[in-house]
């Protein structure tokens, strides 16, 4: 899928702008001043990085500073409509921004942590942590969550590059998490992966391997 179709697929998911009507509500409030910059804030960082992405060819790929500038503004706004549920961690080396990835790679990761792990918690609160490495032939990046974790029938479907199954699929643009692996190897070839780990009760480890390029 180009840049043009997945920035479109996004822009179009209720879920990742779902939080922008919150900022009519916010700005009629006493206390919502502070909220709305905030939103309005994210909002513009997602625009602005989504619109360059829209606009990039193949040979343009977005590298990875985007991509977490992308990943920080959708956290920012997710954080304002689950207050007090969400935090997020970033270990990446400074090394590894310059290295190119298909775009909208990590949203999608992000959103079925909090969806379908931190969410459906009895606490409703998490963590997730994004890990980078630079090694000898590749590159690592692993989105770590705490959430409820996945069934193990779930992992393998996902390791195969098969859809989730209903109750599991990411909905609007139907732009999910499924299909970032045939993404990365139509970018980079069979090599390359996504790979799902998850212990039911604990959470899910999703590593990304990639060039260094």
């Amino acid at each position: 899928t180009g840049g043009s179709e997945v920035y479109k697929g996004m822009a179009g998911n209720k879920y990742f702008f779902g939080g922008f009507d919150r900022i009519y509500e916010c700005i009629g409030g006493d206390w919502a001043n502070h909220t709305a910059v905030r939103l309005l804030k994210a909002r513009g960082t997602l625009v602005k990085i989504g619109h360059h992405m829209n606009a990039v060819t193949f040979d343009e790929t977005p590298i990875w500073w985007q991509e977490l500038k992308l990943v920080e503004a959708y956290f920012e706004i997710q954080k304002i409509r689950y207050p007090d549920c969400l935090s997020l961690k970033i270990d990446v080396p400074s090394s590894m921004m310059q290295y190119a990835v298909p775009n909208i790679t990590l949203q999608p990761l992000i959103e079925n942590s909090i969806r379908h792990g931190i969410l459906l918690k009895e606490d409703k609160k998490g963590t997730i942590t994004i890990l980078g490495r630079v090694l000898e032939d590749t590159i690592e990046l692993q989105v770590i969550d705490d959430g409820i974790g996945m069934p193990q029938e779930v992992v393998d479907r996902l390791n195969a590059g098969l859809p989730m199954e209903e109750s599991h699929e990411t909905t609007g643009s139907g732009y999910g998490i499924h299909n970032i692996n045939e993404r990365i190897q139509n970018y980079y070839g069979k090599a390359y992966q996504v790979h799902f780990s998850s212990v039911p009760g604990q959470g899910t480890v999703v590593t990304i391997t990639l060039p260094p390029m």
